[in-house]
């Protein structure tokens, strides 16, 4: 069997999220492969990580480390000022530039190449196809944002523009970065950037890597929240085809809360889709409140579509 290495970087406040997130990414395996998950992290308790090894071992063929890494084994020296510090409802820390660093971990020496992925995902589809991926002088494969998006990468160079890769989800190649030594030189932008950061682990990741990245489809970080902005558009932009943008927003393979997050805001698109799989987790208890609220939701959205379609009808 094909092992797959996929690595996370986060922190006690995201337990519940990467409960969520690797139910449905072991769930929805449909090939023959070895998922060998990895956390990289500096605070999570002892029964948080006992909790999510227990999701693992519900599933065949998958193991879960975890790699705590402290400043006397990875020195992320870093200003605050220098980054943007809570953007898009998620508080910036330290475990956010771990994953900027991976060809430095010796745990990953044996790998070439590895799958780096957030927790505020649920995967809807068989991802494993993204391993076979083929890298030359690349250091990194991701999704390209669309020219809509573009203003907000006003702070970076020309030459990102059409080039910048998003976050979410990279296919890193390990063994390019080694050779060229990326981790050391994103730490070096993590303690002294050319300037303010606005997407921080985002921007270290294009900046070192300067443009000599591969594009995935934007099946792979789906956002709920951009279906009535491409509707708008009639799902036309510049970097994508109309068939692309559909099929990234009507058959994802990852459904990414890239903005609002579903157990802060349950008007959020797709947020059932959240809690169904929360649902099948040890922390289904932890938001009993959301869940009340999306129910309650649920039904005064029925009832407005009965009203709508009532309305029609007597026209």
């Amino acid at each position: 069997m094909d092992i797959i290495p996929i690595f996370f970087s986060f922190d006690e406040g995201y337990v519940p999220q990467a409960a969520v997130t690797f139910k449905s990414l072991l769930t929805n395996r449909t090939s023959k492969c070895i998922y060998k998950l990895y956390v990289l992290y500096t605070n999570i308790k002892r029964n948080s990580i006992e909790l999510l090894k227990k999701t693992i071992y519900q599933h065949p063929n998958a193991t879960l480390d975890f790699i705590f890494l402290d400043d006397s084994i990875i020195d992320i020296e870093f200003n605050k000022t220098n980054f943007s510090t809570d953007h898009l409802g998620t508080v910036f820390t330290k475990d956010t530039l771990f994953r900027c660093i991976p060809d430095l971990l010796p745990e990953f020496n044996k790998y070439d190449k590895i799958i780096y992925s957030d927790v505020d995902i649920v995967v809807v589809d068989d991802i494993s196809d993204l391993y076979s991926i083929k890298f030359e002088k690349e250091y990194i494969a991701g999704v390209k944002i669309p020219h809509f998006l573009e203003h907000e990468i006003s702070h970076l160079d020309n030459k990102f523009q059409g080039t910048y890769i998003a976050g979410g989800l990279w296919v890193m190649n390990l063994k390019k970065m080694r050779e060229d030594e990326i981790g050391k030189k994103a730490l070096e932008i993590i303690k002294k950037p050319p300037f303010r950061l606005i997407w921080n682990d985002q921007d270290v990741m294009n900046i070192v890597c300067d443009t000599n990245v591969l594009f995935l489809s934007y099946r792979y970080i789906s956002i709920p929240d951009w279906l009535p902005i491409l509707k708008n558009k009639k799902f036309r932009d510049k970097y994508y085809s109309s068939r692309e943008l559909k099929d990234c927003m009507y058959r994802p393979k990852i459904v990414h809360y890239a903005g609002k997050k579903p157990w802060k805001d349950i008007t959020v698109r797709k947020a059932k889709l959240w809690f169904d799989w929360l649902d099948k987790t040890d922390f289904s208890y932890l938001f009993m409140d959301q869940k009340k609220l999306l129910e309650s939701h649920k039904k005064v959205s029925r009832f407005i579509r009965l009203l709508r379609k009532i309305k029609i009808l007597r026209k």
